[in-house]
């Protein structure tokens, strides 16, 4: 006739996403927010390019630099006498495994994601523009841009909700030391 240990327990959750319920969060503090912070709304200017590589190692012979160097400028001046051809010559003639059967396509990219010598080369074109042979470490590269977008700023609309989730969440984050603090207390003086 042995009964088992029992156990009656109660208890309180206290987590951060109680102390979040109820905190408003007016126009004036995500307006304020937005203007006090104008750097991380900005979407910054991209380029889309393509690219034809042409193999050429690092350490190469001044002889080889030239030969390849001689190869690369031929190649521009027929690409800007005929660009519409830009795609196909990629596919046929590049060594960038990873772009040349899109025609040398790398798509959309910012400033920071390629090497400085192309990335260099690659801001300083217009839309349609082909370039003259840059060498990276990679080889040399024939670089056409196929478009830009323009370096924007999110407006205000487009950025409140998350304003607005931030501004919640920093006060939800003060609301929820305070009350952690009184309740230590309060479990300590009972």
């Amino acid at each position: 006739f042995e009964r088992p240990a029992r156990v009656q327990a109660e208890y309180v959750v206290f987590d951060r996403s109680a102390a979040e319920t109820g905190i408003e969060v007016s126009e004036d503090q995500i307006r304020a927010f937005y203007e006090g912070n104008p750097g991380r709304f900005g979407v910054p200017e991209e380029r889309r390019a393509r690219h034809i590589l042409l193999a050429l190692d690092a350490g190469a012979d001044a002889a080889t630099v030239d030969k390849v160097m001689a190869e690369a400028n031929a190649l521009a001046d027929q690409l800007r006498a005929d660009p519409s051809r830009f795609a196909a010559v990629a596919r046929e003639q590049s060594r960038d495994p990873g772009s040349a059967a899109n025609g040398g396509d790398l798509g959309f990219f910012a400033r920071g994601a390629m090497v400085g010598a192309f990335e260099d080369a690659a801001f300083a074109l217009g839309k349609d523009e082909i370039s003259a042979p840059v060498r990276s470490d990679f080889g040399v590269h024939i670089i056409q841009v196929t478009d830009i977008k323009p370096a924007a700023t999110r407006s205000l609309a487009e950025a409140h909700d998350e304003i607005a989730a931030e501004l919640r969440g920093q006060e939800a984050g003060r609301r929820y030391a305070e009350l952690a603090e009184q309740f230590a207390n309060m479990v300590y003086e009972q």
